[in-house]
């Protein structure tokens, strides 16, 4: 059963959804062997072991990176579905400009990327709430031009945020996201989304923020 909109605010955040894809060019080479339709960053993460990314962390005062919290096996494993089989995304997360720092746990790795300041003010705009706001530049990165298979992929949920364009589309206000959450959240009376409000839900800093407690949780998954 395909997954719905409300699924992907569920098991999602902000970050995940707005951010991650600002790192694209990390995995711009990385084709499927078969077919030579390029993988988005996305799609690879959730292939190789991605469990949840951070705006904010305990680990450092750096306001403006991304911390991508990754299953230490999977991340290390080659990336065999594809045109580079010998290499691994923690190679190239690690080698990328973006990198800052890695922090391991006994099952975890840590990534610390540094957020281009081309897109500061459009950051700051996810922040607010204000998806609306961002960019031309921003959205293309966000847009996902050629997406995979589904029976290529096995994250159903990677394959929802890629195959809808999920973020692309709440930033343009789109009228099949709009449609899609007010009848998730339709339960005796009509939804109706305004047309002044934003189509997706506010930033919060306590869930965009990676803490000890956390990090325990996610290693006992």
């Amino acid at each position: 059963m395909a997954i719905e909109i409300v699924e992907v605010i569920r098991k999602t955040n902000v970050s995940t959804l707005f951010i991650l894809p600002m790192f694209s060019d990390i995995v711009e080479n990385v084709d499927y062997k078969l077919t030579t339709a390029p993988f988005s960053l996305t799609q690879l993460a959730y292939e190789y072991g991605f469990i949840k990314s951070f705006c904010y962390s305990y680990t450092s005062k750096d306001n403006n990176s991304l911390f991508l919290v990754f299953d230490k096996e999977l991340v290390k494993q080659p990336m065999v579905k594809t045109t580079k089989p010998s290499q691994t995304l923690n190679n190239l997360l690690i080698s990328s400009k973006y990198f800052n720092d890695l922090f391991i746990t006994d099952n975890l790795c840590i990534y610390n990327l540094g957020i281009p300041p081309e897109f500061y003010d459009d950051v700051a705009s996810i922040k607010r709430g204000q998806y609306s706001k961002v960019s031309d530049q921003y959205l293309h990165k966000l847009l996902f031009k050629v997406v995979i298979n589904k029976g290529l992929v096995k994250s159903e949920l990677a394959h929802k945020i890629t195959q809808q364009n999920v973020a692309y589309a709440v930033c343009l206000k789109r009228p099949r996201i709009k449609q899609e959450i007010e009848k998730a959240f339709t339960v005796k009376d009509a939804f109706k989304l305004s047309e002044d409000v934003e189509y997706y839900q506010k930033f919060s800093t306590v869930k965009e923020t990676l803490t000890p407690e956390i990090i325990q949780a996610l290693s006992q998954r």
